[in-house]
């Protein structure tokens, strides 16, 4: 008698083997293809979109209940989350090629105390390992902003290296590799000394399409200056998310 993949899915333990193995978009595929199989408590576990952007999902979750936040930006936010409710509606309305642009920011409060767990929230990485180099300079960049300001929000680096042993004087959107699924172009913010010290997150204007839908061509700088001032309100931060255009050199900021 012939085996089936559903014969082999449909045994709860033997698909549990399976699924924690799977990105969300792999299982969300699967559980589509297979006429839903998954149960309410599969889907809370397996279909977590942050599967798909980190591979330890346990220490993720663990952070973020220590205080560790996380904000995605860009277009196709919605697209990221919805795709997984739906997946037959998403494969069939998306190209073949279309890769999701996600924008990610990292922060945690300057006033935390619990030093392993500053040491972890620091050393966090999305895929691959934190650079040691990238993990000294920013515990001391926290320590020196800390003595500054008793309250806020310290972004992290990710872990991200450091090229030829200078560290930026600008903050920069880093493309990582090797995230679950391969279909997301992330990127995620690497802050600078200064912009640790006021909270900010440089965003260009040709990175102004791909973060708020709009590209800077169809309107002048300064028009993008006051449609931002309502656009903001869209994010939330604390008690807000601030963006600001500045030169193609020189960075805007998201605060």
């Amino acid at each position: 008698m012939a085996v089936t993949l559903i014969d082999v899915l449909v045994p709860y333990e033997s698909r549990k083997g399976i699924l924690q193995h799977l990105c969300a978009w792999d299982v969300a595929k699967l559980d589509y293809c297979l006429g839903r199989v998954l149960d309410n408590q599969e889907r809370d576990a397996y279909l977590n979109p942050m599967r798909d952007i980190f591979s330890h999902i346990a220490e993720l979750e663990s952070l973020l209940k220590g205080g560790m936040k996380l904000v995605l930006l860009g277009n196709d936010v919605s697209k990221f989350h919805g795709r997984l409710k739906d997946p037959g509606r998403y494969t069939r309305r998306a190209t073949r090629s279309r890769r999701l642009h996600i924008y990610l920011l990292g922060m945690f409060p300057v006033e935390l105390e619990n030093q392993d767990l500053l040491d972890r929230m620091i050393e966090f990485s999305v895929s691959e390992d934190p650079h040691p180099a990238r993990v000294n300079y920013d515990k001391r960049a926290f320590k020196a902003i800390q003595s500054q300001r008793s309250h806020g929000t310290f972004l992290i680096s990710f872990g991200v290296p450091i090229y030829q042993g200078r560290i930026e004087d600008q903050g920069f959107w880093y493309p990582c590799q090797g995230t679950p699924d391969r279909s997301i172009n992330l990127k995620v913010y690497v802050p600078c000394f200064r912009d640790g010290i006021l909270g900010e997150a440089n965003l260009r204007p040709s990175e102004l399409s791909r973060v708020s839908g709009h590209h800077p061509s169809f309107c002048k700088l300064r028009t993008l200056w006051v449609f931002l001032c309502v656009y903001i309100q869209r994010y939330s931060l604390e008690s807000a998310i601030c963006l600001s255009v500045g030169k193609e050199g020189g960075g805007g900021g998201v605060s």
